[in-house]
């Protein structure tokens, strides 16, 4: 951290922002799902997320689990890497 104190004005902390809460925060909940869902077991992590638990989660939150976030994350990370010149998305998409 003591470089983005030192060096605030050059962009260091807008550096480290992109990093730390962009892009490691993608991978890390891509790998914790596919960790939860596809290493540890769909049946045995949803057991355990229903143990004692007053109110069941819908199973239809099994399939979102499994195949609809490690798909959106996946698109998230790479849309983090695939940016327009400035940052304009609305003239990337027009155009």
């Amino acid at each position: 951290g003591l470089p983005t104190v030192l060096f605030f004005q050059y962009g260091y902390f807008d550096e480290y922002d992109y990093w730390a809460g962009t892009v490691s925060l993608v991978i890390f909940a891509f790998l914790e799902t596919l960790l939860f869902t596809w290493i540890f077991g769909m049946n045995r992590g949803w057991e355990e997320l229903n143990r004692g638990a007053d109110i069941k989660i819908p199973s239809a939150y099994k399939w979102i689990m499994k195949y609809v976030t490690p798909v959106l994350l996946f698109l998230v990370l790479i849309a983090a890497f695939v940016t327009p010149q400035g940052n304009d998305w609305n003239a990337a998409i027009s155009g």
